[in-house]
């Protein structure tokens, strides 16, 4: 009967008010303002409380939902006005096969189609950036870009084996940085030669490992080694940059960025407001600047100097600060000349600094 099936079609049709799921009509329906109002101000305490309570340990993670999202378009906009279904999927222009995902949300869906084993992409482009990060320069020298106009892989066999390495072991970014640090390839010395340079000047094929200078976390890091006060501590809160009692590596370090400090913009950090796909390395004289007045700077070469005092003699206190600034001992001519800084009138603390401003620290051969 026509007219049943429009009472029907009221009760029970896809845009019935009644047509609700059991969390819609909770929301919706059986409580009332007050009632809602309460609840969130539970959920906002709760949520305080976690905040305060910075020692328990918290992960965050998506789960599938009980209920499917439907989602429809909205005629010129208008949320009060759903139009046609819009089947989950791949975007077509993107994926050669852009089948739709029935039974699961599209954020999981997407997710499984980017690190599926039909998709070496995924693995290619994240191998290649953990590559530059060791080499300082990826197997692509575009790392955001892999279409057609960019350069082609210098190795691309490797790059491939690599990539199906990557994901028959896991994902593991671990195993991948493991097998890499191992190779021969990265154990290479920076030593030039003649007969590489001549043949491949821009070491396009790896003959040599590359001298690369530290970044400004790297640097700020190996002066508080060396001062004796980095906190090795694994996971916890962040702290501030800027704080001068902050001993925890960079890379806890909580940046504003609105607010970038001068150490990280001075050795070209780049903005935070934009994407980076590498880091670029400048050389002006606001770096020398930067390192010979700099509170950190000349704070860090005090405490140097301290460490290596003790019951040292003076020429055991050099060797000292050379070991903990540049991992070595003072060569005869570098020791001699030390001491003759300190007994015309120089500082240990001085010598520590001028270490901190050498190309040998600040270079990773």
């Amino acid at each position: 009967d026509a007219a049943e099936e429009q009472i029907r079609q009221v009760l029970y049709g896809t845009h019935s008010p009644l047509n609700l799921t059991a969390v819609e009509a909770m929301e919706m329906y059986l409580y009332d303002a007050d009632i809602n109002q309460g609840m969130a101000e539970r959920r906002n305490g709760f949520d305080a409380w976690v905040l305060a309570n910075v020692g328990i340990p918290r992960a965050q993670a998506l789960t599938e939902g009980p209920y499917l999202y439907e989602p429809r378009i909205f005629l010129r906009g208008n949320p009060t006005r759903p139009g046609p279904p819009v089947n989950r999927g791949t975007v077509q222009i993107l994926a050669r096969d852009a089948g739709g995902f029935k039974n699961e949300s599209g954020r999981l869906g997407l997710a499984r189609a980017i690190t599926s084993p039909t998709n070496p992409l995924t693995a290619r482009v994240l191998v290649n950036r953990v590559w530059a990060d060791y080499f300082g320069q990826g197997l692509v020298t575009t790392p955001s870009d892999f279409g057609l106009r960019a350069d082609p892989p210098s190795h691309p066999e490797l790059l491939d084996y690599l990539a199906a390495r990557f994901m028959e072991e896991g994902w593991s970014l671990k195993k991948l940085q493991r097998l890499i640090v191992t190779s021969n390839t990265y154990k290479q010395s920076s030593e030039i030669q003649a007969t590489g340079l001549k043949k491949d000047p821009g070491n396009r094929w790896l003959w040599r490992m590359a001298r690369r200078r530290l970044s400004a976390e790297e640097m700020r890091d190996c002066m508080l080694q060396a001062s004796g006060v980095l906190d090795l501590k694994m996971g916890g809160r962040p702290v501030a940059f800027t704080d001068p009692k902050n001993y925890r590596r960079s890379i806890y370090g909580l940046i504003d960025r609105q607010q970038i400090p001068s150490m990280l913009t001075t050795f070209g950090f780049p903005s935070r407001d934009v994407h980076s796909p590498g880091r670029h390395a400048t050389l002006v004289p606001q770096q020398m600047l930067f390192l010979m007045n700099h509170p950190f700077v000349m704070d860090s070469g005090v405490r140097v100097a301290q460490r290596a005092k003790g019951d040292r003699t003076m020429p055991d206190q050099v060797r000292a600060i050379y070991r903990f600034i540049l991992l070595r001992a003072p060569s005869d001519s570098e020791l001699r000349s030390a001491l003759q800084n300190v007994d015309s009138g120089g500082s240990l603390e001085e010598m520590a600094q001028a270490l901190f401003m050498s190309n040998e620290f600040s270079y990773l051969d």
